[in-house]
């Protein structure tokens, strides 16, 4: 939900916008403009990130329960935790000083999610000597 909503966001700005904007042309098309705080588009991007984060939330409590699982346990919970303040930024715009805690919390995630993947062997992979 995260990518098609954000995707959504982005494709509209670059395609739509951006070009109408440069020639001038916004007659029609001024509700599409991403303004942050005033903006449809910008709501529908914190419903993205909101969403995100609610998924990293729900999928720490689906990790392993082991120990290499720890790591990316605790930077998805933190992650998660940052909904409210992601998500109420169109009513308390400085919220965005919480919320961009995102930028160090979800990539440490997906690192570490990553790092854990990594070094668990899956129990029925035929070993293969290449």
């Amino acid at each position: 939900m995260y990518a098609t909503l954000v995707t959504l966001v982005y494709f509209v700005q670059l395609t739509l916008v951006g070009p109408r904007m440069s020639a001038g042309d916004m007659a029609e098309i001024e509700f599409l403009r991403f303004v942050p705080y005033r903006s449809f588009l910008f709501a529908v991007d914190l419903l993205g990130y909101s969403l995100m984060s609610l998924a990293t939330l729900f999928g720490a409590l689906a990790l392993p329960d082991i120990p290499s699982a720890r790591a990316p346990r605790i930077f998805m919970l933190a992650t998660g935790i940052l909904l409210p303040a992601i998500a109420l930024q169109m009513y308390f715009p400085q919220l965005i000083w919480i919320a961009a805690l995102w930028g160090l919390t979800f990539p440490a995630a997906a690192f570490s999610i990553a790092a854990m993947f990594a070094g668990l062997r899956v129990p029925f992979a035929i070993d293969r000597k290449d």
